[in-house]
C-alpha cells in the first residue's frame, strides 16, 4: 500500500523513532536517491542532519507559519516536502522474520533494489506547473531528489512491536525544471487524482505501490521458489 502526505513536523522526524528516520531504534539510516541528489553529489550515501535539512530546505527552529500570509489573510505553511510511504503485504513482514539469516539477507537485498526502483519510478512521475503567457502547463521534472528510510514495525500491538516492513521517501519540495530552474512538484495532487474508471483513483499512487509489489512478488517467485497470489487491494499473499 503507497500513502502520501506532507513533511509536517522535521524536528518530530529527526527526533522520534516512530516516524524518526535518523534515530537509531526502528530504522536504519536513510540513502540518498534521484537525479537531484546526484547533483548535490550525495547520491547513495547515508542521509545526515544537515543533508536531510537541507533535502527539506528546514532550518531548526523555524515556524512553520513563518512564511507570509494568503490571499484571505490566513498564513502560509512552509513546504518541507512531501512524503510516500509503501507498506509490504503482510505475507513479506511475516516471512523475512523467520527464514534463515541468508534467506533474510537475499529478502533484504530484494527489498533495497525495490526502494531504488520505486525510487526512479517516482521521479519519472513527478511533475511541476509552468505558467507561460497566462497558460499553466504541466511538465515533467529534470531531477527530483529523495530521501528513503526503511523501517520494520508499525505502531505497538498490546505493548509489543508490530512486524511491518515498510519504506519513506521523503521528496525534497523543489524539484529542477528543464529550464534549470527551480519549482515546486505537484506530487501532492495526487491525492484528488481522477481517473476515467470511476473504481481506478489515484491511479498514479497505485501505480508506484504496484511497482514495489511487483518486484517483492518476482523474487519470492523466481528466487525462493514461492507460489504467489492476489491478495486484498492489487496487494499479495504469498501460498
Amino acid at each position: 500500500m503507497m500513502s502520501i502526505s506532507n513533511v509536517n513536523d522535521p524536528d518530530y522526524l529527526v527526533k522520534h523513532s516512530q516516524h524518526g528516520y535518523l534515530s537509531e531504534q526502528d530504522s536504519e539510516k536513510g540513502m540518498f536517491l534521484g537525479r537531484g541528489s546526484l547533483l548535490k553529489k550525495r547520491h547513495g550515501k547515508e542521509v545526515d542532519k544537515e543533508g536531510f535539512y537541507d533535502l527539506i530546505n528546514y532550518k531548526p527552529g523555524e515556524k512553520r507559519t513563518n512564511y507570509g500570509k494568503t490571499k484571505d489573510g490566513k498564513e502560509k505553511s512552509i513546504n518541507y516536502g512531501t512524503e510516500l510511504v509503501f507498506s509490504a503485504p503482510k505475507d513479506w513482514s511475516i516471512l523475512v522474520n523467520l527464514v534463515d539469516d541468508e534467506t533474510r539477507l537475499k529478502m533484504n537485498n530484494a527489498w533495497q533494489d525495490m526502494v531504488k526502483q520505486t525510487a526512479k519510478t517516482i521521479e519519472e512521475n513527478t511533475f511541476y506547473r509552468k505558467k507561460v503567457k497566462g497558460k499553466v502547463y504541466y511538465e515533467l521534472a529534470k531531477a527530483v531528489e529523495i530521501a528513503a528510510f526503511n523501517h520494520h514495525t508499525a505502531r505497538t500491538i498490546d505493548d509489543r512491536p508490530d512486524m511491518q516492513e515498510h519504506v519513506h521517501f521523503t521528496i525534497a519540495p523543489k524539484v529542477l525544471g528543464q529550464d534549470g530552474k527551480y519549482y515546486s512538484h505537484t506530487l501532492k495532487d495526487l491525492v484528488q487524482e481522477k481517473s476515467s474508471n470511476e473504481k481506478k483513483k489515484q491511479a498514479t499512487l497505485h501505480h508506484f505501490d504496484q511497482v514495489a509489489q511487483q518486484h517483492l512478488a518476482k523474487f519470492l517467485q523466481r528466487e525462493l521458489g514461492l507460489n504467489v497470489t492476489r491478495g486484498i487491494n492489487d496487494s499479495f499473499q504469498i501460498e
